[in-house]
């Protein structure tokens, strides 16, 4: 128990530490003075149980904040963003070939940029030619574009890959092999056996048969096409593809059965563990393959000794036990869906298998229905189980939720341990004798066809997938609610009705109808203002200036300017974006000119804004000093992008940058300087852009053509001056939008431009239609206007 309650203490100080780094100077404190308190109240077991958690909390902390890295010119990402880059470095992990591309994890020791040459540490992320020929432990040399990792919509990469060691990538990078073999011998045979294996599959069978077995024996999913490992993920198997516990349940068993024979027992448990540590590297050494590795080898130990493993006790200290390397790893998504996967069997499968049992009791005898539970414990109740807790992670995560995940998971479950041992058996028997190991592996294809044909005709069914918003409080909440039930029906009979006693005393008519109207009504809420898998582009009427706020098929939410009006543009932001979101997850500022942007200085203090898109403009004016200020003060992400950049998310959006060409000078006016971007959905497309100068808009009209567009925002409140007639017909737009201001004669548009070079073009004001809303599934537009 105190084992557990310290494990809990670390994990929570990580957190702590993480998401509060101004406490993080305060943990010597913490744990000195938790720890003076342990010694002084040791023979009181619960403040001495309390201390102890205390004091592991602050080494928790501690670990974190010591293995967060300073930036200085020592470190290679100290050098991002700034131009071309030579590095000098060696492959510190297998290649990752993709579709596209190979990725290549490289260990830097010298960095060339400009006038600095000198010697630094860190990794890179390195994209390389597909067809480049690259293994762990080649020396080699650089060259490309070292950048700092994007932030998306929903999914921060910036974020995912700081928590590998990782915090520049270079894409599309020329590299030179100089060297072979300057990484660990041990290291380099296993990666060669891992290839060499991963071959042999795809010798053994075809694809994509022979992807998905690479993926349960070898966590390789690589031999995968898009497509497929789509369906796997709208069905919600895509675990079947990752090295799990059951994995290294079955080494086990093949180390036990081939060492039976062997009657010191201590050799064999040497000879297992060694095994398994080989197999663990031999497979990637992922967080979650880890975990499973140190949880099969404490049971074996208990084992050993005699005594019963804890399975939550296991859990917790070996979650303890890799976050020690590396406190990061606590975030690793794989890890916390391993883990809560893992917990939810330990602590709910043998509940629901003994209900299971006892209401089938009612129905056969006892024989019977003790065998039917015991059935589907290994198919139903399993996949349950683990689901219970890892669903509002997963919801978190990955934002959508398969309503076959059950059905496909209670089919093909059952068939993986058949699949994995008939694979490892392919393999060792196939690199020996070939024929012999292809016939195992025909074999076991019947059941990896089976589990595919399955995955993929369920991935085929209409609405199998639906996004799913859920926010961090909410999931916060779900796993405090869950873990009061569990206590509670942990707690022995007596004491147990004693509790529902006092609760049902507690509980009331009236507060029932209340507590359950308001969750109805919340969750009907939810349902209604979840994203509907289109794209919706709101004009936001706010101010003269440019408000564009853009909500992805997805629900991630972008926003384009923001007006000079502050309470204006909350408001339009509050009544368009779900209660539940106060996030933003990217800003984009076209221009440093007061009534196109003023308003969003003020936008930090009241929503959580993930990255910011400027021009790197960085004029002499108080309104950009104001939002430089605030961006500093919240410590918000910045980057500078120009024509030819281009923001991608997650479910098809592409935002594309089209002026300007260079970074502006400081003294260059706000007009002369603003960003123009297209939004694309589909075959639908947008052309925003705000206040623009008549030499601008010269510039621009020569590649008019270019920017054919679905919808126009036409710049400039509608001013003749700019939207000319071959502007206009250049361009060709089927709607236009223009952002005015009644009641204020110099954000009107035009006459001529409305009634004239815009007659044959649908046209909606923000003045006389207030906010309007129009939405694409990227094909057709539906326009709402009028709104409040």
């Amino acid at each position: 128990m105190i084992l557990l309650v310290m494990a809990i203490g670390w994990m929570a100080g990580i957190v702590l530490a993480s998401v509060a780094p101004q406490v993080q100077p305060g943990w010597p404190w913490l744990a000195g003075a938790s720890l003076l308190l342990a010694i002084l109240m040791r023979r009181d077991v619960r403040l001495r149980t309390v201390s102890l958690c205390l004091l592991t909390c602050g080494l928790g902390m501690g670990r974190y904040a010591a293995m967060q890295i300073v930036i200085d010119e020592n470190q290679v990402s100290y050098y991002n963003d700034h131009g071309f880059t030579e590095l000098t470095g060696v492959v510190d992990a297998p290649p990752n070939v993709t579709d596209s591309a190979i990725q290549l994890r490289v260990k830097v020791q010298r960095i060339r940029q400009g006038d600095v040459q000198r010697a630094v540490e860190g990794d890179v992320l390195v994209y390389a030619d597909r067809l480049g020929s690259y293994q762990y432990g080649d020396l080699v040399r650089v060259g490309g574009i070292a950048q700092t990792p994007p932030e998306f919509d929903t999914f921060s990469w910036r974020d995912y890959l700081v928590r590998q060691g990782l915090r520049t990538i270079m894409l599309r990078a020329n590299v030179t092999v100089v060297d072979h073999d300057q990484g660990s011998p041990v290291l380099a045979t296993l990666y060669k056996l891992n290839g060499q294996a991963r071959q042999l599959i795809d010798k053994l069978l075809p694809s994509p048969a022979s992807g998905f077995l690479a993926g349960i024996l070898l966590g390789d999913d690589s031999g995968l096409s898009p497509d497929v490992k789509d369906a796997f993920r709208r069905t919600g198997t895509s675990h079947l593809v990752a090295i799990s516990g059951s994995n290294i349940a079955i080494v086990i068993g093949l180390i036990t059965a081939l060492l039976s024979r062997v009657k010191n027992k201590r050799i064999t448990l040497v000879v297992t563990m060694v095994t398994i540590a080989l197999y663990t590297v031999f497979v990637g050494a992922s967080p979650s393959v880890v975990r499973a590795a140190i949880m099969g080898s404490l049971a074996l130990i208990a084992l050993q000794v005699g005594r019963r493993a804890e399975g939550i006790t296991s859990l917790a200290a070996t979650i303890w036990v890799i976050t020690v390397f590396n406190p990061n790893l606590l975030f690793d998504a794989g890890l916390l869906l391993s883990s809560a996967a893992t917990l939810g069997l330990i602590v709910y499968l043998r509940p629901i298998t003994a209900a299971t049992e006892h209401y089938l009791g009612h129905v056969f005898k006892s024989e019977t229905a003790s065998a039917v539970a015991s059935v589907l414990a290994d198919t139903v109740l399993i996949t349950l189980a683990a689901q219970l807790s890892t669903l509002p992670l997963s919801f978190a995560l990955f934002g959508e939720f398969s309503l076959a995940s059950v059905f496909v998971n209670v089919l093909v479950v059952p068939v993986q341990s058949i699949i994995m041992t008939l694979g490892i058996l392919a393999v060792l028997v196939g690199a020996l004798v070939f024929p012999v190991g292809q016939i195992i592996a025909w074999i076991a294809a019947l059941p990896l066809n089976y589990s595919l044909a399955i995955i993929r005709a369920a991935a085929e069914i209409p609405g199998v997938s639906v996004p799913v918003v859920l926010s961090l409080p909410a999931m916060v909440g779900f796993y405090v609610a869950l873990a009061a039930v569990t206590l509670l029906l942990m707690l022995p009979k007596a004491q147990r009705a004693v509790w529902l006693s006092r609760l049902r005393q507690q509980i009331t008519t009236p507060l029932i109808v209340i507590v359950g109207g308001s969750l109805a009504a919340l969750v009907w809420i939810t349902v209604l203002t979840r994203p509907d898998g289109n794209l919706h582009v709101h004009f936001l009427a706010v101010s003269e200036g440019d408000a564009v706020l853009i909500q992805t098929p997805n629900g991630a939410a972008i926003l384009i300017d923001g007006g000079d009006n502050p309470t204006r543009l909350a408001t339009a932001l509050g009544d368009r974006m779900p209660f539940y979101r106060r996030d933003i997850d990217a800003l984009i500022i076209t221009q440093w000119r007061r009534a196109t942007m003023a308003a969003a200085a003020t936008l930090f203090d009241n929503f959580g804004v993930h990255s910011v898109l400027t021009t790197g403009h960085t004029p002499d004016e108080d309104v950009y000093k104001a939002f430089a200020a605030a961006v500093a003060g919240h410590g918000v992400t910045q980057a500078v992008v120009t024509a030819g950049y281009t923001l991608t998310t997650d479910d098809g959006l592409t935002i594309e940058v089209i002026a300007p060409d260079a970074v502006p000078g400081a003294e260059a006016k706000p007009t002369d300087v603003p960003m123009v971007l297209r939004v694309r959905y589909g075959t639908a497309s947008f052309l925003i852009m705000s206040e623009v100068s008549e030499k601008d808009m010269t510039a621009l009209a020569k590649m008019a053509k270019e920017l054919r567009s679905t919808v126009l925002l036409l710049p400039s409140n509608g001013s003749a001056k700019v939207n000319t007639p071959a502007w206009i017909a250049a361009t060709a737009p089927q709607a236009a939008v223009i952002v005015a201001e009644a009641g204020n004669t110099a954000a009107m548009p035009d006459a001529v431009v409305t009634e004239d070079y815009l007659l044959d073009v649908p046209t909606f004001r923000t003045d006389v239609n207030g906010n309007i809303e129009i939405v694409t599934d990227g094909a057709t537009l539906w326009i709402n206007r009028a709104r409040p």
